[in-house]
């Protein structure tokens, strides 16, 4: 997977100076929830990565599995083709233990990896980003593609076929199209898959969704068939998943590199962390957290990260607990490369941030 823009990267450092002293968490404007103090870890270095033999990874945002015991399996891809990473380990050990797993891929693609998961009735699905290359590695056309491991646990992931693909005609690319990597919501009966999308004009949607019933879903894998998604647009759900026009859902339509999203039934909310600058073209990218209350209607944001300079990506987003004064402990794992972009396998760390998420007003935790 890869940043969507290297020149727009590349054009921004004047921004550093400033982000040094940005202000982060705090209260989420308009949504009646605060985000608490952070604790930020740095897990592992290129350097650890490497002698795992792990190249540039995670490279996109990773599926996460709770286990017995705090036992945590996680999913992400990884730079080499048509492979994807399963590890093991504990919250701050992700990498404890390594297994490259190879898909079972049907389509024509330069690049496919694979990343956010769901699992239920006994059948596992798993979200690939595929890229095609349209001219080198950096102008490319992506898609979202479901995958499907129907005996969860043994983990033997088939490719159904795309799922999303951007309004923006494959043969009309004037600039890379990335869509992000597609995680996946389950809620009200319906599967939703959250991501970027390019119309035709070329304007980018930063946040947008599609979705289907889940008992279309499910009877979809049965046949071993991709389901038909539809996007949100204008207030609806009436556009198809595969190249049919969306539209945003955060009010002002604001950047969207990269995304991850869940729902939380401790807080009745949809939770989104975005990487995004602060300042247009600034070399710095940031995190951004959002709440919603039914995933379309998205509040406005909350820093999360003052970057100094680095580019912060591909998050990953997890549940922990829920806290004594009505909140919930929330991880997130993202990337830190002062490269970015394209340099960003020469030098990328995992970071690990932990922090609260709780009703505005709440007494202080101990109080």
């Amino acid at each position: 997977m890869r940043e969507r823009n290297p020149i727009a990267f590349a054009l921004c450092g004047l921004a550093a100076v400033r982000l040094l002293s940005a202000e982060v968490g705090g209260p989420i404007p308009g949504a009646g929830f605060s985000v608490g103090p952070q604790e930020v870890r740095e897990l592992y270095t290129r350097e650890d990565t490497k002698a795992m033999k792990l190249l540039a990874w995670p490279d996109g945002t990773m599926g996460v599995l709770p286990g017995a015991g705090g036992h945590l399996t996680f999913f992400g891809a990884s730079a080499t083709q048509r492979t994807f990473v399963r590890s093991q380990g504990g919250l701050e050990t992700p990498a404890a233990r390594v297994e490259k797993v190879p898909f079972r891929v049907r389509g024509a693609y330069d690049y496919f990896g694979g990343g956010p998961v769901v699992v239920g009735g006994g059948v596992a699905l798993l979200m690939a980003h595929a890229e095609q290359f349209r001219g080198g590695r950096e102008l490319f056309h992506s898609s979202l593609v479901l995958t499907a491991a129907r005996d969860a646990g043994a983990w033997r992931f088939e490719e159904l076929g795309p799922v999303v693909q951007s309004n923006m005609p494959d043969g009309e690319l004037r600039s890379a199209v990335e869509l992000g990597s597609g995680p996946m919501v389950e809620y009200g009966g319906h599967l939703y898959i959250y991501h970027r999308d390019v119309l035709k004009s070329g304007a980018e949607i930063g946040l947008t969704a599609s979705r289907a019933a889940i008992e279309t879903v499910r009877a979809s894998v049965a046949r071993g068939k991709a389901p038909a998604f539809h996007k949100y647009h204008a207030g609806g759900w009436t556009q198809p998943a595969l190249g049919g026009e969306s539209s945003p859902m955060e009010a002002g339509n604001p950047e969207v590199r990269w995304m991850d999203v869940k729902y939380s039934a401790g807080l009745g909310r949809f939770v989104g962390v975005v990487a995004a600058c602060r300042t247009p073209g600034a070399k710095a990218v940031d995190l951004r957290l959002i709440v919603s209350e039914d995933g379309v209607n998205w509040s406005r944001s909350v820093w999360l990260t003052a970057a100094e300079g680095e580019e912060l990506f591909y998050p990953t987003l997890f549940e922990l607990e829920r806290t004594a004064r009505g909140g919930v402990r929330w991880a997130v794992y993202h990337t830190a490369s002062r490269g970015g972009g394209f340099r960003r396998p020469n030098d990328a760390r995992l970071v690990l941030r932990t922090f609260e998420l709780f009703p505005a007003g709440a007494a202080p935790a101990g109080s």
